[in-house]
């Protein structure tokens, strides 16, 4: 049946399918659940500034979704992940997976595009919110507004104490099988997993561990991993720590759960303006704060990275494979790289997926310099190969034009463009050369904006900027004690001019740890630039 936007009150009954692959209760019944009290849920909806309607309409979703077993899935879209959160959930569709799915909505018009998908059940808060209807961009404090509206929503839905299970996908993972059966059987023990520390676990995740380049086995993951990742959960043969991910996890009804998801809401909002500081950052200091929590980690094997299976795919068994998440690449390439792996549904005529192994001598996809990110999918990994890059411009030895070699990459100051597959909708020569765009001269605008706005154009998905900042000279430091910051090119933005250091709020940044830490990612995020520089400038010691 189709998805039904539920008002401020339950006004429609909402019918969804079996749970036919979670373990079942009896017991659990609508009638128990609206004996619970929801004080802290409302208390918690106020902390994280959600209207006490749109707390009521969530708190509606959440019952209606639990009501069969107490056991679904949620996912929470904004308005610039529509088309990929159609595609997760068509492919959930497909396995079929007959557990009920939550979607919750940030802003409006996000209930209307799933009128037509079934077993799923949609809720719209914040409607009043000005939320990007385009994905936004990792790093920016809009990221950091979605991110914290996101684990609001999952806090939420754990205070509710309505749902004995609950597993969070995010939009940009397919699904090739069910996922629930799989994660509650490793967190009733049921199942192994990376490193079975505990009988049950009260939360598990997917990994998100990158591998190493001689990585024979999905567990042999990298050396960064030796002091990064979870302390206390180990894997592959040299024993590195896990890393997880909040992308995809389940978790059981629990006071230490509950309490683990509070305390990540506070920590992510005293992290919000400090650049890189997001959910997983916030969940990871929780977790030291609250060691009772048990915390396992899923098989890579399972649920499986952009990291493994675009990297590594020949260590993958089609059997054993549930979900691949689209992650460890740029937002502008998901789409495309799902679409080379054939993980693009067809809404005409959708069909369960499945992948292929890797066809000899044809990479899946080109990882970066340090084998983490995937920089191209498929067969472009074949085609396209980068610019050289030597060290000096001297140092390449002249060619002939017409032999079709890229141009050595630039050394002068500018945001330059190259276009691998060249610009087949314009006549823009960008393919063999790197073109400056001499209008351009923001870095976030250059590799960002600029980037989208050529794909556009041309018609491609993979022009490469470069942005080769100006030296950077400060003016001399101001002398009177405070924090001050500096834009050397300015804040188009908001019209403002920065041509020397300018003093912000002794009560915003009263010391020396605020204003290096949160000032510069604050002037980042306001002007829309990646160039601000702090300074914090001490009182001198009083005179003997």
């Amino acid at each position: 049946m189709g998805v039904v936007a539920l008002p401020y009150a339950l006004l429609a009954a909402v019918v969804v399918s079996g749970i036919s692959q979670a373990p079942r209760s009896s017991v659990w019944t609508i009638e128990q659940n609206a004996t619970i009290s929801h004080e802290q849920f409302y208390k918690t909806a106020a902390e994280g500034r959600m209207p006490k309607e749109d707390a009521e309409r969530l708190l509606g979703g959440i019952q209606k979704a639990s009501e069969k077993e107490g056991v679904f899935l949620v996912t929470v879209l904004d308005g610039g992940m529509l088309s990929i959160g159609e595609n997760m959930v068509l492919s959930l569709n497909a396995v079929p997976c007959d557990i009920p799915l939550l979607i919750v909505g940030l802003g409006g018009n996000v209930c209307s595009r799933f009128l037509e998908f079934g077993g799923t059940i949609c809720v719209e808060v914040l409607r009043e919110s000005a939320l990007s209807q385009e994905e936004v961009n990792w790093g920016s404090h809009e990221y950091w507004e979605v991110v914290a509206r996101k684990h609001l929503v999952l806090t939420l839905v754990s205070v509710s104490k309505m749902a004995r299970w609950f597993a969070h996908t995010d939009p940009d993972i397919v699904y090739l099988k069910c996922p629930m059966d799989y994660l509650i059987n490793v967190s009733t023990g049921k199942a192994e997993t990376i490193s079975r520390t505990f009988d049950e676990y009260d939360v598990v995740f997917s990994p998100n561990n990158m591998l190493s380049s001689e990585s024979k086995t999905v567990d042999d993951v990298a050396e960064t991993y030796a002091t990064r990742g979870m302390k206390d959960v180990f894997v592959g043969p040299n024993q590195r720590r896990a890393d997880i991910n909040t992308g995809l996890f389940v978790m059981r009804n629990s006071s230490v759960v509950n309490d683990l998801m509070l305390t990540t809401m506070q920590i992510l909002k005293d992290q919000e303006f400090v650049h890189g500081h997001y959910q997983q950052y916030s969940l990871v200091k929780a977790l030291e704060q609250l060691p009772g929590v048990r915390v396992g980690v899923a098989g890579s094997d399972r649920l499986t990275n952009g990291n493994v299976f675009w990297g590594h795919r020949e260590l993958l068994k089609e059997s054993d494979v549930i979900s691949v998440h689209a992650n460890w690449m740029n937002s502008t390439m998901k789409v495309p790289c799902l679409k080379d792996a054939g993980f693009w549904m067809d809404k005409s005529a959708p069909k369960r997926l499945t992948f292929q192994p890797p066809t000899p001598g044809r990479p899946e996809g080109r990882l970066d310099s340090r084998g983490a990110t995937i920089e191209v999918c498929g067969a472009d990994a074949v085609a396209a190969a980068p610019p050289p890059t030597p060290k000096r411009v001297e140092d390449v030895p002249a060619v002939p034009a017409a032999v079709g070699l890229v141009a050595p990459r630039p050394s002068e100051p500018g945001c330059y463009v190259w276009l691998p597959s060249g610009c087949p909708n314009h006549n823009f020569n960008a393919k063999n050369i790197w073109r400056q765009r001499k209008e351009v001269n923001s870095r976030s605008r250059c590799i960002i904006e600029t980037k989208e706005m050529l794909d556009a154009w041309c018609g491609t998905t993979d022009a490469r900027m470069l942005f080769i900042a100006p030296p950077l000279r400060t003016p001399p430091a101001p002398e009177a004690p405070g924090c001050y910051i500096y834009l050397p090119g300015g804040c188009d933005k908001h019209a403002l001019k920065t041509p020397t250091w300018r003093e912000l709020s002794s009560k915003e940044f009263p010391n020396k740890d605020t204003c290096e830490e949160k000032a510069a990612v604050k002037l980042d995020s306001w002007c829309d630039v990646d160039d601000t520089v702090a300074l914090w400038v001490a009182a001198p010691p009083p005179h003997p």
